[in-house]
């Protein structure tokens, strides 16, 4: 090796070294609220084409921390790091176009970069891009491939895929018709703590649908649901399951239920 290639590769590699450290700083600096350094410090390392601090910094600009909030410059700098083969940057900018925040509204874009995610074996992106397919939004519909990418989100544990993969066996979309499929995954993504697999797998027990019928199982998983629906209307739906199944319960059943519920 000669001294002056000796000497690059030296600077080489004392610049990633400084590159690695502003991001570190800036990572120190949003962990303890300090947004503005934590900007600083991830533009720093943003513009010399550190790909997790364009991230960071796109989400600085998205969420107006440390920065003014802009949707264009978050954009901007999710497309650097998407560019570079950053698959949450990838997913964040396929979500932006799909939302046209920050960029035109393009479900074209919007697929092309969950698809670059998703061939990743990113789980959200897979989810989403089987969203897309099953929609026909971005892609010709297509319940088949829906299914596929569901499937691969599902069992890599994804609990909005498995809930997902569930209500496609359960309609027989893109799979045979299945309710003892569809009940699985439910239950997959119900123990996961997903809220809408819990209203789901509630509604298989109340009918005996790939379940033996369990007012019992019924009334707990409608519970759980209530309690932990991220939003009212969620929460309502699960309220009036509830109500409904108690409404054919002995009280010694629905204290069994309240019994499991509380465990």
């Amino acid at each position: 090796m000669t001294p002056l290639l000796f000497a690059l590769l030296l600077l080489f590699n004392v610049s990633q070294i400084a590159l690695a450290g502003d991001y570190e700083d800036g990572v120190d600096a949003l962990a303890r609220g300090d947004y503005t350094t934590a900007a600083q410090k991830f533009r720093q390392a943003a513009e010399a084409a550190h790909t997790e601090a364009q991230f960071s910094l796109g989400a600085m600009y998205f969420n107006g921390e440390g920065v003014l909030q802009d949707d264009k410059e978050a954009a901007r700098w999710y497309a650097k790091s998407a560019e570079a083969g950053f698959a949450f940057a990838q997913v964040q900018l396929a979500w932006m176009y799909a939302n046209g925040l920050g960029v035109p509204k393009d479900d074209h874009e919007a697929v092309r970069w969950y698809r670059q995610a998703a061939e990743a074996g990113h789980t959200k992106a897979q989810n989403q891009l089987g969203w897309m397919y099953e929609k026909g939004q971005g892609v010709p519909q297509d319940d088949h491939e829906a299914v596929r990418w569901y499937r691969q989100a599902a069992e890599a544990g994804h609990a909005k895929a498995q809930n997902q993969l569930g209500w496609m066996y359960e309609k027989g979309r893109g799979v045979p018709q299945d309710d003892h499929e569809a009940a699985r995954w439910y239950r997959q993504a119900a123990e996961a703590g997903f809220a809408f697999a819990k209203v789901n797998l509630s509604l298989m027990y109340t009918s005996g649908r790939g379940v033996p019928e369990d007012y019992v199982q019924a009334l707990r998983w409608a519970d759980l649901a209530a309690a932990t629906a991220p939003n009212k209307e969620l929460r309502d739906l699960a309220v009036k399951i509830r109500s409904d199944i108690a409404g054919m319960m002995s009280q010694e059943q629905i204290e069994e239920a309240q019994r499991l519920t509380s465990e």
